[in-house]
C-alpha cells in the first residue's frame, strides 16, 4: 500500500510537469508569433537625386518597351517567341508600369527589383524580375526569359 507521502510527491511531480509543459507551450507560441510579424523592409533610401523617368525606346532581341515619358505608361511590343513564353499577353498595347522593391511597393528604378506592367483593358499583369539595377539607358530582365541568358533592353534612338 502506498503512503500518503508517496501520493503527495506524485501529485506534486505531475503538477510540476504540467506547469513546465504549459510554460514551454506558451514560450513556443510567443516565439512563433514573434516570427510572424510583418516585415518593415523597404526600398533603400538613396542620398542622390531621383533619376528622371524613362522616355523613348528600349530595345532587345525580343521586343521593345516604348516609355511615354510620363513615368506611368509604356507601349509593349514583343516578339511572338517572347509573347508565347509570357502566356500571350496583349501586344502593341499601352501598359501602366511601376518599378517595385519586391512586394513592398513602388520605388526608384535604380534600386528596383521588379518591373510590373498592367493592362487595364484585359486585366493582364506581367512582372519582370530585374537583374542588377535599371539605369536611364538599360533595363536588364532576369525573369521571365526565353533562354538561359538575361534579356537586356537598351535605350535606342529610332528615326
Amino acid at each position: 500500500m502506498r503512503s500518503y507521502d508517496d501520493e503527495t510527491s506524485t501529485i506534486k511531480r505531475r503538477r510540476g510537469i504540467a506547469w513546465l509543459a504549459a510554460l514551454l507551450a506558451a514560450l513556443y507560441l510567443l516565439l512563433t508569433l514573434a516570427g510572424c510579424q510583418r516585415s518593415n523592409d523597404a526600398p533603400p533610401k538613396l542620398d542622390t537625386p531621383e533619376p528622371p523617368p524613362h522616355v523613348g525606346y528600349f530595345v532587345s532581341e525580343y521586343g521593345t518597351f516604348t516609355f511615354n515619358g510620363d513615368g506611368e505608361t509604356l507601349c509593349l511590343e514583343l516578339s511572338e517567341e517572347y509573347l508565347e513564353a509570357l502566356g500571350n499577353p496583349p501586344n502593341n498595347e499601352t501598359y501602366a508600369y511601376a518599378f517595385t522593391w519586391y512586394d513592398f511597393g513602388t520605388c526608384r528604378y535604380d534600386v528596383a527589383t521588379e518591373l510590373k506592367l498592367y493592362d487595364e483593358s484585359s486585366g493582364t499583369t506581367i512582372t519582370f524580375s530585374l537583374f542588377g539595377n535599371a539605369t536611364q539607358d538599360k533595363i536588364e530582365i532576369s525573369y521571365p526569359v526565353v533562354s538561359d541568358e538575361r534579356i537586356i533592353f537598351e535605350k535606342t534612338i529610332i528615326d
